[in-house]
């Protein structure tokens, strides 16, 4: 079955954010049948605060809940880099992929520059997009192989645990530019030295 992904900006203000949301819809309107771009949320109030954050990912879940359950379905969420996105980032986790893009310019411009600087928006975001779709598939990829020793797929509110959260940050970062499946043995490779394997009572040696 094909992965369908959900794609959801945020941190843009609102005016900018009314004329993101249809240009980069139309960008993305031929692969309708793998994607659904969920538009931007525009900020009301402080960047990225915990209300801000608890709206985005609502309406994010509305939308997932809507999909078949049977359905693999990543979730890429593009944030503003020039902010605070550490909360935003760690928001993200674990179920969706956090991407940064960069915003340049200043709402004070004339109407010609703005354009130019929407143009140029859009299609750094439409690349943000396609680079991070393909990241979400070789990770469903590797989950899917190797579900039953990867530590990163235990029970959700492990994520919270401080044993956990500090791999999936690391790799969140890395992630941004690596190939997923290095990022993703990296940090096994570092959880797995930070972490003394459990074995099951018969693959113990006797002897140690």
């Amino acid at each position: 079955m094909a992965m369908f992904h959900l794609f959801a900006v945020v941190g843009l203000d609102k005016s900018m954010a009314s004329l993101v949301t249809p240009a980069v819809r139309r960008r993305l309107s031929g692969d309708s049948g793998v994607c659904q771009f969920l538009g931007v949320r525009s900020t009301f109030g402080e960047l990225y605060s915990a209300e801000y954050i608890e709206s985005v990912f609502s309406y994010i879940r509305r939308e997932f809940e809507k999909r078949d359950v049977a359905e693999p379905i990543s979730v890429i969420v593009a944030y503003n880099s020039i902010s605070n996105f550490d909360f935003a980032r760690r928001a993200c986790i674990p179920f969706a992929l956090p991407v940064k893009y960069e915003l340049t310019g200043s709402s004070r411009v004339s109407q010609n520059e703005k354009r130019r600087l929407l143009n140029v928006l859009v299609e750094h975001l439409e690349k943000i997009f396609v680079s991070a779709r393909a990241k979400t598939k070789d990770i469903y990829n590797h989950f899917s192989s190797n579900v039953r020793t990867t530590p990163f797929l235990l029970p959700v509110h492990n994520f919270s645990a401080q044993i956990m959260t500090p791999f999936l940050l690391d790799f969140v970062e890395e992630v941004q530019v690596k190939e997923a499946g290095i990022a993703l043995k990296e940090a096994r490779a570092r959880f797995d030295a930070s972490n003394k394997k459990i074995l099951a009572p018969e693959q113990r040696d006797p002897f140690t």
